[in-house]
């Protein structure tokens, strides 16, 4: 990736964002869609069709109804999270045996809601990096080090363009408020270019 700086790391944005900021209901889930739910996790269940896969799966059920998180080969899982725990899921749905489940799904808790509630940012990854690591990372470091970023454009072109400080449009870029917000941080980082 080229990361040797914090600055490096203030300007590894992201490729794409994804729209967390709604929460369906569990009875409204569309299979085929990507979703955000928040529920109750329920006690897991072990399934091993065949001699080496394990399946597991755990519920989570909120008022409307239950959709099964779903982990093939990954038993430690089970371990991380406790029923009775409420929880934010967010996943591909798919309907299985007239069940839906959502396979190796992001999961939240807790009132600091960085892989959902919000608009997620979707980087650029090598080896096995993984994108719930990455977004823990820059929600610590963006909002503390962008800030400190020199500004390099003259202020009255950024009030005559409506633009935001450096540092302002590079937190807005990766933890944009709205697509609006994000694409006007957008323009001012690449006018800099």
């Amino acid at each position: 990736l080229g990361i040797r700086t914090v600055q490096d790391l203030l300007l590894h944005l992201p490729r794409r964002w994804e729209d967390r900021t709604s929460f369906r209901a569990i009875g409204l889930l569309r299979p085929g869609a990507v979703e955000t739910v928040q529920g109750t996790l329920g006690s897991p269940r072990t399934k091993n069709p065949k001699r080496g896969m394990t399946i597991l799966q755990v519920p989570l059920s909120d008022t409307t109804g239950t959709v099964y998180l779903t982990w093939f080969n990954q038993p430690h899982v089970a371990r991380a999270w406790q029923p009775g725990a409420s929880v934010v899921a967010n996943g591909k749905v798919e309907e299985n045996f007239g069940e839906l489940q959502m396979s190796s799904p992001e999961l939240e808790m807790g009132e600091e809601r960085i892989q959902a509630g919000r608009i997620v940012p979707v980087y650029p990854l090598t080896g096995n990096m993984q994108q719930k690591w990455l977004r823990k990372v820059m929600f610590q470091i963006v909002p503390a080090y962008a800030p400190k970023l020199p500004e390099t454009l003259p202020p009255a072109l950024l009030a005559g363009q409506g633009w935001p400080g450096k540092g302002a449009a590079v937190v807005e870029y990766h933890w944009p408020r709205d697509f609006g917000l994000r694409d006007q941080a957008r323009r001012r980082l690449a006018f800099e270019e």
